[in-house]
């Protein structure tokens, strides 16, 4: 269906045969709407494992548009196994940080500074003003 209306549109607009190959090439190509994707790079800066890539996928839009979630109406989909991976990447992720132990952060207003007291009783400390030059991505 597709390459009929490819097709039609050229001859319509009567491209030339070379311009016909090298749309057909171009759509054999995969073509990525956002750009290249960063979840391996945002893993890796921040350490965050449950980061997953979801595919715009044709069946994603038509559950999304009949109200029906994806992981419902297509259960073994594609989209469905990526939903699964990252329900079983958060369950990881908050099992590790409920077993962590956790620093105590106090403000100190007269000095300015936050301190972090770690659980290994050492102390980190910063300024506000650092900490928001630090949060700021790359």
């Amino acid at each position: 269906a597709a390459s009929e209306r490819l097709e039609a549109i050229g001859a319509a607009h009567s491209l030339p045969p070379a311009a016909m190959r090298e749309l057909r090439e171009l759509l054999r190509e995969e073509q990525p709407v956002f750009g290249a994707s960063h979840v391996q790079r945002l893993r890796d800066m921040w350490g965050i494992s449950a980061s997953f890539s979801l595919p715009l996928l044709p069946e994603l839009a038509r559950a999304a548009d009949a109200g029906v979630p994806s992981f419902v109406s297509q259960s073994e989909g594609e989209a469905a196994g990526v939903y699964r991976q990252l329900a079983a990447a958060l369950e990881g992720e908050l099992e590790r940080l409920d077993a962590a132990p956790r620093p105590e952060i106090l403000y100190l207003p007269v000095e300015r500074r936050i301190v972090i007291a770690l659980a290994d009783g050492t102390q980190q400390s910063i300024t506000p003003l650092e900490l928001r030059r630090l949060c700021r991505s790359p």
